[in-house]
């Protein structure tokens, strides 16, 4: 089978470089086309020397079209949100592979844009398209369609470990509530004060709230699966002094009476499949050192003691599974590859 040539337009942001770590060891790709305005014409080894050379790659400027429409099959957008759109309409129209690592194509409502976002959205008939890669629930879908809109960080940390729960009918959708702790890279590289390292050590804090931007995406997913039952959560993200990697309590109320055994039996048949779900049972408890670094997310189950509340802990890391790792997963399956290749050393 000839290699899938890539492209990464953002390759110089904290997913776009992850992108290039990983693709760098992915046995099927060929990467022909890096962008990045700040470094373009400057060589992948100058810019990354722990990343080492790659075919003396250089970084090239977004701007060029054509090599990037001529010398690649699948493109990760790696840009802030709604720095990316154009992009994604001009390659999807020459019929590429766009996967997308931004919020811009993950919504359907385009005035969610509007509030969430602060810009009304130029494409919104590609909102239509567009399908939310979660692989783990959308596989089939994912196969069919070539503008594939990547979950946020967020949303993957709390979708999957509510999924069985939702499609099963014992949680009721509308009772969520999430706290989530994460490292500083999920906000990308900006100068921003709040970011600082003096700013961010022996710190939490609270941002975000209320309204953040990942919560209609995380509604909107968890009424899809909830078989459209209406869904409003309670969410507040904690920013840690952590660079990577976040850590998700979730608390949502069962419709009926189960146990501890039912659940931890549910979560595992409902991923048996699935090669980057780990459920932990027997008491065992998610850490962060569990994921960092990798495409994993892992999560536990608790039935509370009055047996009316189910809390789910989930540990993922926010540039792996949440970001670069996942949208490698998706190009896997997308093509028809073991979608752990170039995933798992």
């Amino acid at each position: 089978m000839s290699s899938i040539r890539v492209g990464i337009i953002g390759a110089s942001g904290y997913a776009g470089e992850e992108l290039i770590r990983l693709l760098i060891r992915h046995p099927g790709i060929d990467l022909r086309v890096i962008t990045s305005r700040q470094y373009k014409h400057r060589s992948l080894e100058s810019v990354y020397p722990d990343i080492g050379s790659f075919r003396n790659i250089q970084f090239d400027d977004p701007d060029n079209l054509e090599k990037i429409d001529s010398q690649t099959d699948v493109v990760f957008l790696a840009l802030p949100h709604g720095a990316g759109m154009h992009y994604a309409q001009f390659l999807y129209h020459r019929a590429k592979v766009v996967i997308d690592l931004s919020a811009d194509f993950r919504l359907k409502d385009p005035s969610d844009y509007e509030i969430y976002y602060k810009f009304s959205h130029p494409f919104s008939d590609l909102l239509e398209e567009a399908v939310y890669a979660l692989p783990e629930i959308y596989q089939d879908q994912i196969v069919q369609s070539r503008l594939l809109a990547m979950p946020g960080c967020y949303p993957t940390g709390v979708l999957l470990p509510v999924a069985p729960f939702l499609k099963k009918g014992w949680i009721d959708p509308s009772s969520i509530e999430i706290v989530a702790l994460s490292g500083s890279t999920g906000a990308g590289k900006t100068l921003d004060s709040k970011l600082l390292f003096s700013e961010l050590a022996d710190n939490l804090r609270p941002y975000g709230f209320p309204g953040h931007r990942h919560t209609p995406e995380i509604e909107q997913q968890i009424t899809k699966l909830a078989q459209n039952r209406c869904s409003r959560v309670l969410f507040l993200p904690i920013l840690a002094p952590l660079r990577r990697g976040i850590l998700l309590s979730i608390v949502a109320s069962l419709t009926e009476e189960i146990s501890q055994q039912d659940a931890e039996g549910l979560a595992l048949h409902f991923y048996k499949e699935a090669p980057f779900v780990k459920i932990l049972t027997g008491g065992i408890m998610p850490e962060l050192r569990y994921v960092l670094g990798s495409n994993y997310l892992y999560f536990s189950t608790c039935v509370l003691a009055d047996k009316k509340k189910l809390l789910l802990l989930s540990v993922i890391d926010n540039l792996g599974k949440g970001a670069a790792g996942q949208a490698i997963q998706v190009m896997n399956i997308k093509f028809g590859l073991d979608q752990t290749l170039g995933l798992i050393p």
